[in-house]
């Protein structure tokens, strides 16, 4: 596995990560109350589509020793549902 930050890549994260902001994503007060213990409720989403979003832009993975293949396809897709849970939780946890 590697991460190949290529310009239209980091471009695309920045965008991601900026959509998951628009729509409240990282906005941990929203639903919380001071000190509640269910910050973690909050922070778990926030990790899944960022790493999602790292999986589907920047990273990289190929196999083989002659005939090298790239399993790049598969990373989308794993970051592709990571997201798209990550939306759904907030949304959930948001109330709607």
């Amino acid at each position: 596995m590697e991460i190949r930050p290529t310009p239209f890549r980091v471009l695309l994260l920045l965008l991601l990560l900026g959509g998951f902001w628009w729509i409240g994503g990282f906005d941990l007060s929203a639903t919380l109350p001071k000190g509640s213990s269910n910050a973690r409720a909050m922070v778990s989403p926030i990790a899944m589509f960022v790493i999602g979003a790292g999986c589907v832009t920047i990273v990289e993975h190929e196999v083989g020793n002659l005939d090298r293949t790239s399993l790049r396809w598969l990373y989308i897709l794993l970051g592709v549902i990571l997201m798209s849970a990550a939306v759904t939780w907030t949304r959930a946890l948001h109330g709607g």
